[in-house]
Formats: structure tokens, sequence, C-alpha cells
């Protein structure tokens, strides 16, 4: 079994997950729980990774190809189809372990290091691409 891509309707992920899992097969949407400042106060709001895209894993024959276009606001399958590669497949199964947002990670600066202390980047520090002290990300 492999891991594809769907592209969705903007804001019918969740649904589009739903009816899939309905189906039988295995479908994600990792999302997580952010920090974001509006109006001068900080509140904690959910988030999409992937905004407009449904990832699942399946064998893709030609049933399985024309069930999921049948399901409500798909748009297409990624990659003529072609599933993710081994590493990407990774990542996906990593942010979607459960179907609850992910907390954010925390972490400490050592100059310019950081140690992740805990969160769902424990011992991935050598993925942290980038930090934002201001935005708290």
């Amino acid at each position: 079994m492999s891991w594809y891509v769907l592209q969705v309707h903007t804001l019918r992920e969740l649904e589009v997950r739903d009816d899939l899992k309905a189906l039988g097969y295995q479908a994600a949407v990792p999302r997580e729980m952010t920090i974001e400042r509006h109006g001068g106060v900080w509140r904690e709001r959910e988030r999409l990774f992937f905004p407009g895209y449904v990832f699942t894993e399946l064998r893709m024959t030609d049933t399985d190809y024309h069930r999921i276009h049948g399901v409500d606001h798909v748009l297409r399958i990624l990659g003529q189809p072609t599933p993710l590669d081994a590493d990407e497949a990774l990542y996906i199964e990593m942010l979607s372990i459960t179907d609850a947002p992910l907390n954010p990670s925390r972490g400490i600066l050592d100059g310019d290091r950081i140690r992740i202390v805990s969160g769902p980047l424990i011992g991935k520090e050598g993925w942290i691409i980038r930090l934002d002290k201001r935005q708290r990300r």
C-alpha cells in the first residue's frame, strides 16, 4: 500500500477524510494547534499543515481510482496518480499518528542550536528548517 495526495476543495479537507474513511480507506489530514496573536491577545488555533490536500493510503486499482473520484469535493489525485516516496510517506505518517491536532513542540535555544524538550519534533532537531521567535513558531 502507498500514500497518495488528493487535492480537494479548501475547507472541506476533514469532510473528505471522513468520507474516505466511511469507504474503508485510511485517510489523514495533518493538523496542529498554533499560538497566534490577534488583537493583542495570544490565542490557540487549529491549523492545517497542508490546506486543500488530503492524504490517503491504498493500493491504486481502477476501482479505487473511480471510487475516490466519486467522493464529493475531491478535485484530483496528484501525480497521474503517483504515490509519495518513502521519506514523504514517513513524514505524513509522523504528522498523522492520531486524528487529533498536534500540540506545539517546546524547545530551548542554545546559541544557534535548538534542543526540543517536548512535542512531536522531539528527537528530530535535524528536520527543523526555520525558527521564528517573534511568532513563537
